[in-house]
């Protein structure tokens, strides 16, 4: 895959975080207090920190996200903030990304839309 592709498929899905956030009132617990106060943790970042979650601990996660900085929230606020959304939240943005995306039939793989890549690639043989 090219390097445009991917450019527009991170585009795409930076359009749909911002979908989500500009309404995101609709996906917290609490819609009048969750996420109103200025904060380590805000609702962008708790998105785009769990869709970078690479199956390492929480705490490591966390530091990755936050690129080991001294302000990196612990995990309990972390996972406290997280609570505060609801799951229909990634209904939402997995609706929004799969409907935007639904364009790319140029772009399969084997027969199926590619939409994540885990950066593994296969070497060529020697034969």
């Amino acid at each position: 895959m090219n390097d445009t592709f991917l450019g527009d498929l991170k585009r795409i899905l930076d359009k749909c975080v911002s979908d989500l956030c500009s309404v995101r009132q609709l996906f917290c617990v609490n819609p009048e207090t969750d996420f109103t106060r200025e904060r380590k943790i805000h609702f962008k970042d708790v998105i785009y920190a769990v869709l970078q979650f690479q199956n390492k601990s929480m705490p490591n996660e966390i530091l990755d996200y936050f690129r080991h900085s001294f302000n990196a929230p612990t995990s309990s606020a972390f996972n406290q903030q997280r609570d505060k959304i609801l799951t229909d939240a990634w209904d939402f943005l997995f609706h929004s990304f799969c409907s935007k995306t639904s364009g790319f039939q140029n772009h399969l793989f084997h027969g199926y839309r590619l939409l994540a890549c885990d950066g593994w690639k296969k070497e060529a043989s020697a034969n």
